[in-house]
Protein backbone atom coordinates (compact mmCIF):
# COMPACT_ATOMS: atom_id res chain seq x y z
CA UNK A 1 0.00 0.00 0.00
CA UNK A 2 2.36 2.46 1.08
CA UNK A 3 4.30 1.80 -2.49
CA UNK A 4 1.43 2.13 -4.43
CA UNK A 5 1.11 5.57 -2.40
CA UNK A 6 3.93 7.07 -3.21
CA UNK A 7 3.67 6.09 -7.03
CA UNK A 8 0.23 8.01 -6.64
CA UNK A 9 1.85 10.96 -5.40
CA UNK A 10 5.13 11.17 -7.83
CA UNK A 11 2.98 10.52 -10.93
CA UNK A 12 1.81 14.34 -10.80
CA UNK A 13 5.40 15.43 -10.06
CA UNK A 14 6.51 13.39 -13.16
CA UNK A 15 4.01 14.98 -15.47
CA UNK A 16 5.22 18.06 -14.38
CA UNK A 17 8.71 17.98 -14.87
CA UNK A 18 7.80 17.15 -18.26
CA UNK A 19 7.77 21.23 -19.06
CA UNK A 20 11.41 21.31 -18.36
CA UNK A 21 11.89 18.80 -21.47
CA UNK A 22 9.52 21.06 -23.69
CA UNK A 23 12.49 23.17 -25.17
CA UNK A 24 12.25 24.04 -28.70
CA UNK A 25 14.72 22.77 -30.75
CA UNK A 26 16.39 24.75 -33.70
CA UNK A 27 15.28 24.56 -36.98
CA UNK A 28 17.64 22.57 -39.45
CA UNK A 29 15.88 23.09 -42.90
CA UNK A 30 12.44 24.46 -43.98
CA UNK A 31 10.95 22.84 -47.33
CA UNK A 32 7.37 23.09 -48.56
CA UNK A 33 4.91 23.81 -51.66
CA UNK A 34 4.34 26.88 -52.77
CA UNK A 35 0.54 27.45 -54.37
CA UNK A 36 -1.06 31.20 -55.12
CA UNK A 37 -3.57 32.76 -53.12
CA UNK A 38 -5.75 35.58 -52.96
CA UNK A 39 -7.24 36.84 -49.46
CA UNK A 40 -10.24 39.22 -49.62
CA UNK A 41 -12.19 40.48 -46.17
CA UNK A 42 -16.18 39.90 -46.18
CA UNK A 43 -16.90 43.84 -45.79
CA UNK A 44 -20.03 42.92 -43.69
CA UNK A 45 -18.44 40.23 -41.10
CA UNK A 46 -15.00 41.30 -41.71
CA UNK A 47 -13.91 37.56 -42.13
CA UNK A 48 -10.69 36.35 -44.09
CA UNK A 49 -11.20 34.34 -46.97
CA UNK A 50 -7.86 32.92 -48.56
CA UNK A 51 -8.35 30.71 -51.38
CA UNK A 52 -5.38 28.75 -53.25
CA UNK A 53 -4.74 27.53 -56.40
CA UNK A 54 -1.53 25.32 -57.87
CA UNK A 55 1.43 26.76 -58.20
CA UNK A 56 1.69 27.89 -62.26
CA UNK A 57 4.86 29.93 -62.33
CA UNK A 58 6.59 26.93 -63.62
CA UNK A 59 10.28 25.48 -62.24
CA UNK A 60 12.71 28.21 -60.71
CA UNK A 61 14.30 28.71 -57.33
CA UNK A 62 13.15 29.93 -53.78
CA UNK A 63 15.64 32.39 -52.41
CA UNK A 64 16.05 33.10 -48.81
CA UNK A 65 17.05 37.25 -47.94
CA UNK A 66 18.16 38.52 -44.41
CA UNK A 67 18.87 41.87 -43.37
CA UNK A 68 22.37 43.45 -43.71
CA UNK A 69 22.40 46.46 -42.28
CA UNK A 70 19.67 48.64 -44.99
CA UNK A 71 19.77 46.52 -47.35
CA UNK A 72 18.56 42.23 -48.03
CA UNK A 73 21.35 40.10 -48.99
CA UNK A 74 20.91 36.40 -50.30
CA UNK A 75 21.68 33.64 -47.66
CA UNK A 76 21.02 30.71 -49.30
CA UNK A 77 18.59 29.15 -52.30
CA UNK A 78 16.87 26.12 -53.51
CA UNK A 79 15.65 24.59 -56.52
CA UNK A 80 11.94 25.15 -57.17
CA UNK A 81 10.18 22.42 -59.12
CA UNK A 82 7.73 23.19 -62.04
CA UNK A 83 5.03 21.98 -59.60
CA UNK A 84 6.03 24.52 -56.09
CA UNK A 85 8.42 21.66 -53.99
CA UNK A 86 11.32 22.79 -53.13
CA UNK A 87 13.54 21.36 -49.67
CA UNK A 88 16.14 23.73 -48.27
CA UNK A 89 18.24 20.66 -46.34
CA UNK A 90 20.48 23.35 -44.52
CA UNK A 91 20.04 26.99 -43.46
CA UNK A 92 23.88 28.83 -43.07
CA UNK A 93 24.60 30.78 -40.12
CA UNK A 94 23.31 34.98 -41.00
CA UNK A 95 24.88 37.97 -41.04
CA UNK A 96 23.79 39.36 -37.42
CA UNK A 97 22.35 42.43 -36.10
CA UNK A 98 20.45 43.46 -32.91
CA UNK A 99 17.59 42.05 -32.09
CA UNK A 100 15.28 44.18 -30.07
CA UNK A 101 11.92 44.59 -28.11
CA UNK A 102 8.87 45.27 -30.46
CA UNK A 103 8.72 48.94 -30.49
CA UNK A 104 6.25 51.80 -32.44
CA UNK A 105 6.54 55.05 -31.92
CA UNK A 106 3.00 56.03 -29.71
CA UNK A 107 3.56 52.81 -27.91
CA UNK A 108 3.84 51.65 -24.64
CA UNK A 109 5.98 48.96 -24.73
CA UNK A 110 6.95 46.29 -21.87
CA UNK A 111 8.18 43.38 -23.91
CA UNK A 112 11.18 42.37 -21.77
CA UNK A 113 13.53 40.37 -23.57
CA UNK A 114 15.68 37.67 -21.18
CA UNK A 115 19.14 38.53 -22.54
CA UNK A 116 19.87 42.09 -24.16
CA UNK A 117 22.97 41.56 -25.89
CA UNK A 118 21.36 38.89 -28.04
CA UNK A 119 21.81 39.12 -31.89
CA UNK A 120 19.46 37.65 -34.32
CA UNK A 121 18.07 38.48 -37.84
CA UNK A 122 14.59 37.09 -39.75
CA UNK A 123 14.71 35.50 -42.87
CA UNK A 124 12.26 36.41 -46.01
CA UNK A 125 11.68 34.10 -49.00
CA UNK A 126 11.03 34.42 -52.48
CA UNK A 127 10.25 32.79 -55.87
CA UNK A 128 12.55 33.41 -58.57
CA UNK A 129 10.47 31.73 -61.87
CA UNK A 130 8.70 32.89 -64.28
CA UNK A 131 6.15 34.78 -61.46
CA UNK A 132 8.84 36.42 -58.96
CA UNK A 133 7.73 37.63 -56.11
CA UNK A 134 7.49 37.12 -51.94
CA UNK A 135 6.11 33.85 -50.57
CA UNK A 136 4.64 33.64 -47.30
CA UNK A 137 3.88 30.43 -45.01
CA UNK A 138 0.54 31.72 -43.66
CA UNK A 139 -2.59 30.94 -42.45
CA UNK A 140 -6.14 32.47 -41.88
CA UNK A 141 -9.08 32.10 -39.38
CA UNK A 142 -11.97 34.24 -39.07
CA UNK A 143 -10.77 37.87 -38.81
CA UNK A 144 -7.14 36.87 -38.13
CA UNK A 145 -4.23 36.32 -40.35
CA UNK A 146 -1.29 33.91 -39.18
CA UNK A 147 2.22 34.51 -40.44
CA UNK A 148 5.12 32.40 -40.03
CA UNK A 149 8.38 34.29 -39.11
CA UNK A 150 12.13 32.47 -39.04
CA UNK A 151 14.13 33.72 -36.99
CA UNK A 152 18.36 33.23 -35.87
CA UNK A 153 19.73 33.99 -32.70
CA UNK A 154 22.75 33.44 -31.68
CA UNK A 155 22.19 32.06 -27.58
CA UNK A 156 18.84 31.03 -25.96
CA UNK A 157 16.19 33.87 -25.23
CA UNK A 158 12.90 34.66 -24.07
CA UNK A 159 10.69 37.83 -24.89
CA UNK A 160 7.58 38.42 -23.29
CA UNK A 161 5.18 41.27 -22.49
CA UNK A 162 2.99 43.93 -23.92
CA UNK A 163 2.63 46.55 -26.42
CA UNK A 164 -0.21 48.93 -26.62
CA UNK A 165 -0.24 51.49 -29.52
CA UNK A 166 -2.70 54.70 -28.82
CA UNK A 167 -3.95 57.73 -31.32
CA UNK A 168 -3.05 61.52 -30.57
CA UNK A 169 -6.06 61.24 -28.88
CA UNK A 170 -5.12 58.42 -26.45
CA UNK A 171 -7.41 56.01 -28.12
CA UNK A 172 -5.34 52.63 -28.25
CA UNK A 173 -5.01 51.77 -31.74
CA UNK A 174 -3.23 48.16 -31.81
CA UNK A 175 -2.16 45.93 -28.95
CA UNK A 176 0.46 43.18 -29.17
CA UNK A 177 0.87 40.20 -26.52
CA UNK A 178 4.34 38.89 -27.57
CA UNK A 179 5.10 35.34 -25.21
CA UNK A 180 8.36 33.69 -27.40
CA UNK A 181 11.00 31.61 -26.32
CA UNK A 182 13.70 30.93 -28.88
CA UNK A 183 16.74 28.49 -29.17
CA UNK A 184 20.19 29.34 -30.50
CA UNK A 185 19.99 28.87 -34.32
CA UNK A 186 16.78 29.33 -36.25
CA UNK A 187 13.51 29.06 -34.67
CA UNK A 188 9.81 29.71 -35.92
CA UNK A 189 7.39 31.79 -34.56
CA UNK A 190 4.06 33.30 -36.13
CA UNK A 191 2.36 36.78 -35.62
CA UNK A 192 -1.82 35.93 -35.76
CA UNK A 193 -2.98 39.16 -36.76
CA UNK A 194 -6.66 40.65 -36.12
CA UNK A 195 -7.71 43.92 -38.02
CA UNK A 196 -9.76 46.92 -35.49
CA UNK A 197 -13.35 47.84 -36.25
CA UNK A 198 -15.23 50.47 -35.36
CA UNK A 199 -15.13 49.77 -31.95
CA UNK A 200 -12.21 47.07 -31.47
CA UNK A 201 -8.58 48.04 -31.16
CA UNK A 202 -6.48 45.75 -33.80
CA UNK A 203 -4.48 42.94 -32.04
CA UNK A 204 -1.94 40.92 -32.44
CA UNK A 205 -0.30 37.50 -30.75
CA UNK A 206 3.17 36.29 -31.28
CA UNK A 207 3.94 32.67 -30.52
CA UNK A 208 6.57 29.76 -31.25
CA UNK A 209 5.81 27.38 -33.88
CA UNK A 210 4.07 27.71 -37.11
CA UNK A 211 0.39 28.05 -37.74
CA UNK A 212 -2.07 25.65 -38.14
CA UNK A 213 -3.18 24.92 -41.53
CA UNK A 214 0.10 27.13 -43.05
CA UNK A 215 0.64 27.21 -46.91
CA UNK A 216 3.45 28.77 -48.79
CA UNK A 217 1.64 30.76 -50.63
CA UNK A 218 2.69 33.38 -53.12
CA UNK A 219 -0.40 36.63 -53.39
CA UNK A 220 -1.85 37.39 -56.78
CA UNK A 221 -4.16 39.64 -55.01
CA UNK A 222 -5.05 40.79 -51.62
CA UNK A 223 -7.46 43.18 -49.68
CA UNK A 224 -5.95 43.29 -47.06
CA UNK A 225 -2.45 45.02 -45.91
CA UNK A 226 0.57 42.77 -45.66
CA UNK A 227 2.01 43.19 -42.26
CA UNK A 228 6.17 42.84 -42.63
CA UNK A 229 6.58 40.59 -39.58
CA UNK A 230 10.17 40.75 -39.80
CA UNK A 231 10.34 44.26 -38.72
CA UNK A 232 9.39 42.92 -35.60
CA UNK A 233 12.91 42.34 -35.40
Amino acid sequence: MKKHMMLVLLAPLALASCNLFNTPKPVTGVSGTVVEGTQTINSTTGDVTLTTKAWSGGAGKVMVDVADGNTNKLLTETALSAQGAFVLGTLPVPPLKKLSSVTTTGCTDSVVVSDKDVQGNAASFRVDAANDKAIELMSVSGKTTNLAILTYVDRNVTQKGKVECKDTAGKVTSTADVDVRLVKGWNWTYVSLTPSTSTVAASATMRNGTPAGAQWVFMTAATTASLKAHSLF
